[in-house]
């Protein structure tokens, strides 16, 4: 060989050492991009699991408010239909049937007092009251009618 031919051959090796330390670099920096993208989604990974049990967590104190409001909902119903019912003044008699006290059937009888306006005078509570007295002692005035 050649002194130039051995000196072309130097050349042509010192560049690809060149270009394996630029190759090695380029290697480095992309492992490197790597790596930190790793750690990025492993902590992207942990906020996803945290915020999927503080989600979870809300949504169970969610539910558990919404039963609690259900339960308050109910109550209330509840207590406001014995306002009403209180507030209807029904007098009511429960009786035996006319043949005899073995029959399943009863009879009810049930006087209603209206809020329309104040009594002029007790004639008509003594009136209910007097209905139902009958009705208890199991006599009636009136024979029920059928439409």
């Amino acid at each position: 060989m050649t002194r130039s031919l051995q000196i072309v051959e130097v050349d042509i090796l010192e560049q690809i050492i060149e270009d394996a330390k630029n190759n090695r670099k380029n290697l480095f920096t992309a492992m490197e991009s790597v790596i930190n993208t790793m750690k990025e989604v492993e902590e992207r990974g942990r906020a996803a699991d945290q915020a999927r049990e503080e989600a979870a967590h809300r949504s169970s104190d969610v539910w558990r408010r919404i039963e609690e409001l259900k339960r308050m909902i109910q109550s209330a119903k509840e207590a406001n239909d014995m306002i009403i019912i209180d507030g209807m003044n029904y007098d009511t008699r429960m009786i035996d049937h006319e043949d005899g006290p073995l029959v399943r059937e009863k009879l009810l009888f049930t006087v209603k007092s209206y809020w329309t306006s104040p009594a002029s005078s007790d004639i008509s509570r003594a009136s209910a009251t007097s209905i139902l007295e009958l009705a208890s002692r199991g006599i009636t005035t009136a024979k029920p009618t059928t439409h």
